[in-house]
């Protein structure tokens, strides 16, 4: 999986075949897996059933620049069950895409856990789910 970083400016993604076009930065992509995919992680509060216009419309970007079969907006969730959520949005229509969510769950704050390392156990659980999430679409 590749991490382009904007603060670096390293792995970004060209709009533009030529020229000296600004450089995109999805969160996460797999241009070489079986079903190539793009995710793009929103740290800030979503649910299943909303997004911004400005979100929907840079994943979908993401997807169709990038030529993968599916792709992903992640957004944590304040659910106490360490467990990634998936929900599909759709087919899109044009050049086609599966468009999903993946709500991943984080703890409002670390005062529901009586030690930091029983916080850091919980938040290992979310990403090894998160992570089984995401190979589940493979």
């Amino acid at each position: 999986m590749r991490h382009p970083h904007n603060r670096t400016g390293t792995g970004g993604i060209r709009v533009f075949t030529s020229g000296n076009s600004k450089q995109w930065y999805p969160g996460f992509y797999n241009d070489w897996a079986a079903r190539p995919y793009v995710i793009d992680a929103k740290y800030k509060h979503l649910d299943n059933d909303w997004w911004s216009r400005e979100d929907f419309q840079q994943i979908i970007s993401y997807i169709h620049l990038l030529r993968v079969e599916w792709g992903a907006l992640a957004f944590p969730h304040c659910d106490y069950n360490p467990g990634a959520q998936r929900c599909i949005r759709g087919q899109l229509n044009g050049l086609g895409g599966m468009l999903y969510t993946l709500a991943f769950n984080i703890p409002k704050s670390e005062e529901v856990y009586s030690s930091f390392i029983e916080y850091s156990a919980f938040m290992k659980k979310s990403e090894e789910a998160l992570t089984s999430t995401i190979r589940s679409f493979s």
